[in-house]
């Protein structure tokens, strides 16, 4: 069995695999997260990952990461956690969905072609060790659920957007637009830029999510999540 099939076995019955050892290239490990991802299910945006320094060095590397949105990983406001692998992350973030082709590539075209809202990202880890950056960009950047707010118009400095994290009513974290490559636009640009040079690019229609703005908070319990951003609103997520 090829790593594909492994990945995509373990994803569905929601358990860890050992990391094999990998000597791929990035680009040859973005072919296989494809591949992972066409068998898991139908896509509909992109995902981005690593998007601020601290975590870049973390992991070696000088950009961000990017994965896959799929239309199977949608939540509702109430989600299982049998349906995870735990603990699961919660990475708070904003989300761009596209009415149109982005016209160029600048922040005020990604603003002026898209609509934003909150997003809370569930993120797991499908490998039983420390992966590489290959097994990370392989397993889709840990991306496991996503839910979206309701999407509205940008009509203020994004980049100075505050949101506070509560789990079961106490604050667990707060951040800001500034958190995430200095504008939560910023990796979306990026991606554009690094999806050109391998045939991609975005469509209208897709959802990006940008990064965390937050460091993730891991949880293995039922919990209550709220996101309260200071323009966009609130976000609530029952893990059940």
């Amino acid at each position: 069995m090829d790593l594909v099939e492994r990945l995509v076995e373990a994803f569905r019955e929601k358990r860890k695999i050992e990391p094999e050892k990998l000597e791929i290239s990035v680009d040859e490990a973005y072919e296989l997260q494809k591949k992972f991802v066409e068998k898991l299910g139908n896509q509909i945006g992109w995902k981005i990952g690593a998007s601020n320094e601290e975590v870049q060095k973390r992991l070696g590397i000088n950009e961000p990461l990017f994965g896959r949105l799929l239309k199977e990983t949608v939540m509702g406001r109430k989600a299982k956690l049998d349906d995870f692998i735990l603990p699961v992350g919660i990475e708070v973030e904003i989300a761009f969905k596209f009415h149109r082709d982005p016209p160029e590539m600048s922040l005020s075209g990604i603003l002026s072609s898209s609509r934003i809202a909150p997003a809370f990202e569930i993120i797991n880890g499908v490998f039983s060790e420390n992966p590489t950056v290959q097994h990370l960009i392989v397993s889709n950047v840990r991306h496991a659920g996503v839910l979206f707010g309701d999407f509205i118009r940008c009509d203020f400095p994004l980049e100075h957007e505050e949101v506070v994290l509560f789990i079961n009513g106490n604050e667990s974290g707060r951040g800001s637009g500034k958190n995430v490559l200095g504008h939560p636009a910023a990796p979306v640009l990026w991606l554009m830029e690094r999806l050109e040079r391998i045939g991609e690019k975005i469509r209208r229609g897709d959802i990006v999510i940008s990064g965390t703005m937050i460091p993730p908070v891991f949880l293995d319990e039922p919990s209550e999540i709220r996101a309260s951003y200071s323009s966009l609103g609130e976000l609530e997520l029952h893990l059940i």
